[in-house]
């Protein structure tokens, strides 16, 4: 059974040092999973969630008329 008094811990630690917890997150699945925690998980770890990303979107013609 979880103790809860280390939830409460972890939830009264500075937002700084809850980033710094979430860094050690290193799968795309489980970044997403943290995300569905809490409206302040997300907040916290969205960013490093997106940084990550692969930003190379090459818009072909085709796909440019579909989108007009």
């Amino acid at each position: 059974m979880a103790d809860v008094s280390s939830a409460t811990d972890f939830h009264a630690l500075p937002a700084e040092l809850k980033v710094n917890v979430f860094a050690f997150i290193r799968t795309k699945a489980d970044k997403k999973l943290t995300c569905l925690v809490s409206k302040e998980w997300r907040a916290l770890m969205a960013p490093m969630l997106w940084e990550s990303s692969d930003s190379r979107f090459m818009p072909t013609h085709e796909g440019l008329n579909t989108l007009l």
